[in-house]
């Protein structure tokens, strides 16, 4: 016991060296994955989880009884498990758009070599190259050594001048490049330089008509909405064409305007020729390319694997008896419903009618589907869809890429919108800038409550709950809620089984209600749990409730008072002796009200934080509550020497006097 404790105190106390970033490649994506998803459709009628669909129970449970089938654990112990979807063809990663694009604009498709001068080529690897090992001042100083090699050498063909100033730099480099990597501490002065140097690399990009490599023109590009558009020239009669036998479907392109797209296939067989002949400079443009093993290792620029995260990602929800799928579940049965279209166009077209038989026929709905796609013909109908694919693959990262494709994503939800903005992860639930359990409300005076008290409405009591476990004490009380419900004051929300799975008690089903206030005491027969179930209900009167008014100027400004539940009201009733305490008046103010929600926390605010405890202002001990404004004329009001009452008023004014002295 004490080794592994020591193991975890120096495992706790590490220091990491450096931090390494990369991206999994379609391979190591399938390693990961327990089960290939090929469905859209998710829940038999009968509410059970399909095989092959994005609730298999490989991923994980998707709700509490349901064991793992890949570590046989339930809800609670399960981790999760990973799986993926085939794609029928490859799609650009969103994140690697801009790299693509710049690749293929400034390279020859014909003799795939990038068309930048070698020396400049030359220069660019060691500046990177000095960059990465953090001798910054050295990466803008060696621009000097290219102008110098030059300016001595004009004159000289492209090849011997890129020879001249390679043997130059390593040279000035060769004991920077085996030094030790530095500490940079203003990494972002080191990206702006790196953005710059390859800027400025940018400028010097061949202009001509023609390559200088190969001679053969020089095909430009152009992007529509992240699609990549090359420039062609019209076709020769079919009778000249070369008739050779190609394996998959033959694709007459799109055009548009003199260009035809440049489908993502292309063009990872383009990088894949690009990389075989600028290796080196590719690596360091783009760093996560030295990561990846393998003969294309730019194929990590294209997706054939989409990963679907576990279900605990994604959880099912449910609300009123109907099951409810995550959002991100949207997006991934856009993208399986495109793999069946594209598989069923591709399958019609490589199908020969004269010698297909009934079984090799698709079924007749499938037809009438592909009949209704957008296109002229086949080659069309699968490039369209294709195309919807590649921006439904976008969409995962972030929802506004799918804009563009025939069904546009509206429900569903990417990565960027699961992160960003205050409903994200990170503001809403890592931050810690918004709390459960509290209300917030305009304040209004009310000098009927005690000091210690305030006025809440019955519709906040019904959004604030209390867990408490059921007893044999309690049990007769708790049922009566239960069976009021969340809509009836006093009532309960949720009912929390021994294993802490909570669900939401029906409004509208007395017998479902009925069958829970019955069972309260009763233990779980598939629970290996031995605690007791617990109701979660609605605020009472005489809960605690700390109450606070910003700014927080000092310790008096958050404070507990009991709750006074007030029917068919809608702000916060404040007793005015208090507002000294938060500084407040009643000119609009809004204040803050937290529940505690254990009973550590309920002592603590009964017993030290509770109005009533409160004496002294802790800045000059002056006294902190104290009647003032409106309290103070009706005081000099009712004491005047001419004021007389009616019987109800006097009767009235002294109930309220003595009211916190009687015993109800």
């Amino acid at each position: 016991m004490a080794s592994k404790k020591n193991f975890i105190r120096r495992y706790n106390s590490a220091t990491p060296q450096n931090v390494v970033f990369g991206i999994f490649t379609s391979d190591e994506i399938k390693k990961l994955s327990v089960v290939k998803i090929s469905t859209p459709l998710t829940f038999t009628s009968l509410g059970h989880t399909l095989p092959g669909g994005l609730y298999d129970p490989a991923l994980g449970p998707s709700q509490q009884g349901i064991i793992c089938t890949t570590c046989s654990n339930s809800i609670f112990g399960c981790r999760g498990h990973m799986g993926h979807i085939d794609l029928p063809f490859p799609v650009v990663n969103a994140l690697f758009y801009s790299n693509v694009i710049a690749f293929l604009s400034c390279s020859c498709l014909s003799c795939h070599r990038i068309l930048f001068p070698e020396a400049r080529k030359v220069l660019l690897i060691a500046q990177l190259k000095l960059l990465d090992r953090g001798h910054v001042v050295q990466a803008m100083e060696i621009e000097q050594i290219f102008s110098h090699a030059m300016s001595m050498n004009e004159g000289l063909s492209e090849e011997a001048f890129a020879a001249i100033v390679s043997g130059e730099i390593d040279k000035q480099t060769e004991v920077l490049m085996h030094d030790e990597v530095k500490t940079v501490e203003d990494w972002k002065q080191v990206e702006v330089l790196r953005n710059q140097f390859i800027s400025n690399i940018k400028h010097y990009i061949f202009k001509g008509k023609n390559c200088p490599k190969c001679k053969e023109p020089w095909k430009k590009l152009k992007t529509v909405k992240k699609r990549i558009m090359i420039e062609a020239k019209l076709e020769v009669a079919n009778k000249f064409k070369n008739k050779t036998s190609k394996s998959g479907p033959e694709l007459t392109p799109i055009r548009e305007g003199g260009f035809v797209y440049l489908l993502p296939s292309e063009s990872m067989v383009h990088l894949r020729a690009i990389w075989a002949n600028e290796e080196k400079l590719m690596k360091e443009i783009v760093p996560v390319l030295k990561s990846v093993s393998g003969p294309h290792p730019t194929d990590l620029f294209f997706m054939t694997v989409v990963p679907v995260t576990p279900i605990n990602a994604r959880p099912v929800n449910f609300v009123g008896g109907t099951v409810v799928e995550h959002p991100q579940n949207y997006v991934y049965k856009l993208i399986l419903q495109d793999c069946l279209v594209i598989r069923s166009i591709v399958h019609l077209m490589n199908t020969n009618k004269e010698t297909n038989k009934e079984n090799d026929l698709l079924s007749s709905e499938r037809i009438r589907l592909i009949e209704q796609l957008k296109g002229s013909n086949l080659s069309e109908k699968l490039q369209i869809s294709w195309h919807d694919l590649q921006k439904h693959c976008d969409s995962l990262l972030d929802k506004s890429l799918g804009s563009g494709s025939t069904t546009a994503v509206t429900d569903g939800l990417g990565l960027k919108q699961l992160i960003e903005k205050k409903e994200g992860i990170i503001r809403m639930h890592m931050m810690g800038k918004r709390v459960n359990f509290a209300a917030r409300s305009v304040i209004t005076p009310d000098p009927n409550l005690n000091i210690d008290e305030i006025g809440i409405p019955d519709r906040f009591a019904k959004k604030l709950t209390y867990p408490v476990p059921v007893t044999a004490w309690n049990v007769e009380e708790l049922r009566k809620m239960v069976m009021n419900g969340p809509n009836i004051h006093p009532g309960a929300v949720l009912i929390e089984n021994e294993e802490g799975f909570t669900s939401r008690i029906s409004a509208d089903d007395v017998t479902i209600r009925e069958s829970i206030a019955k069972t309260l005491l009763t233990p779980d027969e598939n629970s290996l749990s031995k605690g007791v179930k617990i109701v979660h209900r609605h605020l009472l009167n005489g809960d605690i409730l700390l109450l606070n008014r910003q700014p927080t100027l000092h310790r008096p400004s958050i404070m507990g008072h009991k709750a006074r539940i007030l029917k068919g009201d809608k702000t916060l009733r404040l007793h005015y002796a208090n507002c000294k305490a938060y500084n407040a008046d009643f000119d609009g103010d809004e204040m803050n009200a937290h529940f505690p929600q254990n009973e550590l926390a309920r002592s603590e605010a009964y017993n030290l934080v509770n109005v009533s405890k409160q004496y002294l202002v802790p800045k000059d001990g002056t006294p902190l509550s104290g009647l003032i404004q409106d309290h103070v004329i009706s005081g000099v009001r009712l004491t005047m020497r001419d004021s007389f009452f009616t019987r109800e008023d006097y009767m009235n004014l002294v109930f309220q006097a003595l009211l916190s002295y009687m015993v109800i």
